[in-house]
């Protein structure tokens, strides 16, 4: 497996996995409000060509993805939190960089980051380099077997 490249992809998508964290809560929310909101299925009718009422299909439905949804919160949460791990491992520079360069590229563009840092281009890819090896085995451990 090329672990830089699956790092390069955990950063780049770092913040919207951050951010989904949120929206997949009031998602799980939103199911248990309608789930609630679901009348109970008529006990008195018998279900037509063997199935279920169009009520229980919903809550069945409801349950499922909710279920998912929070598998999917959990597997998210760990991601986000190796992630945060591995950018806890560089230095303040070194984070820099790589935030600019992976997480967040439209909003800094380099030369703004060199002004800021005093380097040139070539230094600033450099720091990147070293930065994203140091993350690599942060996240994943030994990679070069």
């Amino acid at each position: 497996m090329n672990w830089q490249k699956a790092a390069e992809a955990d950063l780049k998508s770092y913040y919207s996995r951050k951010d989904s964290l949120n929206n997949i809560k009031l998602r799980i929310q939103a199911l248990k409000e309608s789930r609630e909101s679901l009348r109970g299925a008529a006990t008195d009718k018998s279900p037509v060509k063997g199935g279920a009422s169009a009520i229980e299909d919903k809550l069945l439905n409801n349950l499922v993805e909710s279920d998912r949804l929070k598998a999917t919160y959990q597997a998210t949460v760990r991601l986000v939190n190796i992630t945060e791990k591995g950018l806890n491992y560089l230095n303040s520079e070194e984070r820099e960089v790589i935030e600019v360069c992976y997480c967040n590229p439209p909003n800094i563009p380099i030369n703004d980051l060199k002004e800021r840092l005093g380097y040139e281009k070539t230094k600033i890819y450099a720091i990147r380099k070293e930065a994203l090896y140091k993350f690599t085995i942060a996240c994943y451990g030994l990679i070069d077997y």
